[in-house]
């Protein structure tokens, strides 16, 4: 990753042609001149850094020297993830087709704070002295100074995936960490606010859908959950840390829940039904001293969760092991692809788009691996989706009529377990320690150390209405 050769220096590129692009002002100040080129508008640009082939350090007799011979492992993989998708623009699109650009780089605007939501920018985009300035002595001559006014083509550089709590940390942290909270330009402070609010809106409009049916049966629960990934590439993406989880409640007329799977406390770990006790699977703890480390298997509608107490939970992760057999987070010692069920996008498929000659190991990349989910139908469809079946007995005995069904879906951008590992030793992890555990979150779209992306509610007779 990085090996992004960007031409001249003297050049910066662009979207617009050469002959729409006023260049002096640019050259006058900078000495840099824009100069058109389409690659800023493909998804390819993309794939500098969001394709990642790592060596695999710890590999037996492999140690020395890093080299293309040495066994690699593909640590990210969006862009290809994307090109294995309805939505890949590169190759003969499909109706609905997206670059990565559309979604990051939308040409609209939404701000909840403000109530604006504009779905297409139309500006000038250089802000110099242009036509519009009084006459001024030696100013250039006026054709080399007048900016266009945009009809099309203005986009909002939101280069953002779902880390809002990144931003909080730098938002409550500017001074230790080095960041500005007020634009030099215009003193405004709401900067790192709205990108919250973007990353907020992002999520719980353009990342996935949920439904949910469910029926009680001689005093149980059958319940089926519909996930549908509305990303152009998997959901998580990116690095292995990412998590998303379906929380599912049982709920009576009153209030109380009966029945609970993924529910977490404050710190974001998923605990056991309604008690406060940590999921063993949190931080990969073995049932019993020396045993394997545990972890949450894939659930689906030939492996329904069945834990009358709560303690299956239906998490789509990346989980690999280094060469000595345990759950790792570093990115050069990824041995085994132990785990990975997160959501594939719409249009995938196990042999990759058709006339598209993907290197094996990036094409075997975007497959899922682990027990339950190679064999999960509705998974491995193309239709971007996986269904969650719940068969559980319910431990009260209530009336049917009186109860309904709850779910959300909830996304982390650090799960607990990463951050407790980079949060002990030094003085550094001690300082990440401090800033952490004074992160404000409470009564923000971040309480408890998660994200909301969906929800759902069934009997519709039965759920609360809103």
């Amino acid at each position: 990753t990085g090996l992004f050769t960007v031409g001249e220096p003297e050049k910066l590129h662009g979207p617009f042609k050469d002959d729409v692009i006023v260049t002096h002002p640019m050259i006058e100040s900078l000495g840099t001149k824009p100069v058109f080129s389409d690659l800023t508008k493909s998804a390819r640009l993309c794939t500098t850094c969001h394709s990642i082939n790592l060596p695999i350090v710890d590999k037996p007799n492999k140690i020395h020297p890093i080299i293309p011979e040495m066994a690699h492992s593909v640590e990210q993989n969006t862009y290809v993830e994307w090109v294995n998708s309805r939505y890949q623009t590169e190759y003969k699109p499909l109706p609905g087709a997206k670059s990565c650009q559309d979604c990051h780089m939308p040409p609209s605007v939404d701000n909840d704070r403000l109530g604006v939501h504009q779905s297409l920018l139309q500006t000038q985009i250089a802000t110099v002295q242009d036509q519009y300035y009084p006459q001024a002595e030696e100013r250039a001559p006026i054709d080399q100074i007048t900016v266009q006014y945009r009809q099309h083509g203005f986009r909002r550089h939101e280069f953002l995936g779902l880390n809002a709590f990144l931003l909080r940390t730098f938002q409550q942290n500017p001074n230790g960490l080095g960041v500005r909270l007020f634009d030099y330009m215009s003193n405004s402070n709401y900067d790192l606010p709205d990108a919250i609010g973007n990353v907020v809106h992002s999520a719980q409009h353009a990342t996935a859908k949920v439904s949910v049916s469910a029926s009680f049966p001689n005093g149980a629960l059958s319940a089926d959950v519909t996930v549908l990934n509305e990303t152009g590439h998997r959901f998580p993406s990116g690095v292995g840390f990412r998590r998303a989880w379906i929380e599912l409640k049982v709920v009576d007329n009153a209030g109380n829940v009966i029945f609970a799977s993924g529910m977490t406390n404050d710190k974001g770990e998923i605990v056991k039904g309604t008690t406060t006790n940590v999921l063993k699977t949190e931080h990969f703890e073995p049932d019993h001293p020396g045993g394997p480390q545990l972890y949450q298997v894939h659930h689906d509608q030939a492996h329904p969760i069945t834990d009358k107490d709560g303690g299956e939970v239906q998490i789509f992760e990346e989980l690999v092991k280094d060469d000595a057999g345990r759950f790792t987070f570093s990115f050069i010692r990824r041995d085994v692809e132990f785990k990975d069920n997160r959501l594939l996008p719409q249009g995938w498929t196990a042999h990759g788009p058709p006339g598209i000659p993907l290197p094996e190991n990036w094409l075997d990349a975007t497959h899922p691996h682990g027990v339950n989910v190679v064999d999960d139908p509705n998974y491995k469809n193309g239709s971007g989706s996986a269904v969650v079946a719940y068969r559980v007995p319910l431990q009260t005995a209530v009336d049917p009529s009186q109860l309904h069904v709850e779910v959300t879906l909830w996304d982390q951008s650090w799960e607990p377990d990463f951050l407790a590992q980079r949060t002990q030793g030094g003085v550094a992890a001690q300082r990440l320690d401090a800033l952490l555990k004074n992160l404000q979150l409470q009564n923000t779209p971040l309480a408890n150390w998660k994200l909301k992306i969906a929800s759902a509610c069934a009997p519709a007779a039965n759920c609360p209405k809103t």
